[in-house]
């Protein structure tokens, strides 16, 4: 079963709720999970996608409407079904490391920016 929720909302970007939602998906034996930041009307939208029985869907989807990240104003939930691939945790967390390394050598490269 593979789940899509997309959650809108200020700061979002800001916080480390990506994180959490990683932490979770792997405290619940998922194996498949992937999140980005993406923008939406011009709100930052969290898509974070799944994949796991329907017990590990069922408590992750809870897991993120109750989840209240400090300092984020969270105005949008939504669920979805999805079909697409959805990588593997290992991949999404070499994925992770790449996202650091870019973001610190472009703070290296443009210390300016």
């Amino acid at each position: 079963m593979k789940l899509q929720a997309v959650i809108s909302g200020e700061r979002i970007e800001d916080m480390d709720f990506r994180l959490s939602l990683l932490l979770k998906a792997t405290e619940l034996g998922c194996e498949n999970f992937f999140s980005c930041i993406r923008m939406a009307d011009g709100l930052p939208q969290l898509i974070a996608r799944i994949e796991g029985d329907e017990g590990q869907i069922s408590d992750f989807k809870r897991f993120v409407q109750m989840h209240k990240q400090d300092g984020v104003d969270v105005s949008v939930i939504g669920f979805e079904e999805y079909a697409g691939h959805v990588p593997s945790i290992q991949t999404f967390m070499s994925f992770c490391i790449v996202e650091l390394l870019d973001k610190w050598v472009r703070g290296i490269d443009h210390p300016n920016d």
